[in-house]
């Protein structure tokens, strides 16, 4: 029976992990953009799902200037740590090419190359956005970055989503298991969906709430 072959440890071992990227990899963006605003004087803290500032340093250009580098800041830590992972599974695709059942070092490559999905998920985002109410929200970064830059609001989201389609598809096509295809793309589905609900929903209101 086709039941029979589902690996169900294998499953919630990357349930689990999908569940807790989720809130990782928003602590890490919502990270760069508060250390950058540190740097440049801005005063302010991390809540659940964006850092807030108490505190601008100057006004004017100068200080726009200085708002462009901080909201560049989280965008580029997670592409940059996309990028990392990446590298890491093309210095090692011969190893994946001989096993057909990953080990953890394995899998912490393609955890990392899956940062992308951040930028998978803005466009996927903006689009249901656009079809649905014929509008969009201007609080994604990419589509400030754009904006600051004078150029469609749309461009950067387009350009770093399509790239990161490219390379999600790329690490799972050549480098997940023929075997685990099916179980990593509903344990994906799963574990995301629930590291949502749980950091956005519950948990991260208790830890970092809106003060």
């Amino acid at each position: 029976m086709p039941a029979l072959n589902f690996h169900w440890r294998s499953f919630w071992w990357l349930v689990c992990s999908f569940t807790v990227i989720v809130p990782v990899g928003t602590l890490l963006h919502e990270s760069a953009h508060y250390v950058t605003a540190r740097i440049l004087g801005f005063e302010g803290y991390i809540t659940y799902q964006s850092t807030l500032y108490t505190k601008l340093p100057g006004e004017g250009q100068a200080l726009l200037d200085k708002r462009l580098l901080v909201t560049m800041a989280g965008p580029l830590q997670t592409m940059l740590t996309g990028l990392l992972g990446l590298v890491l599974l093309w210095k090692n695709r011969q190893t994946f090419q001989q096993n057909q059942k990953l080990h953890t070092g394995q899998w912490a490559m393609i955890f990392l190359s899956l940062f992308w999905l951040r930028q998978v998920m803005n466009i996927c985002v903006w689009l249901f956005l656009w079809i649905r109410w014929g509008e969009y929200s201007i609080n994604s970064d990419e589509i400030r970055i754009a904006l600051y830059l004078n150029g469609p609001g749309w461009l950067i989201l387009f350009l770093t989503g399509i790239a990161g389609g490219l390379i999600v598809a790329y690490v799972f096509l050549k480098f997940i298991p023929a075997v685990q295809k099916k179980i990593f793309l509903i344990a994906g589905i799963t574990g995301c969906t629930a590291g949502y609900l749980i950091w956005f929903g519950w948990l991260g209101k208790i830890l970092l709430p809106v003060r």
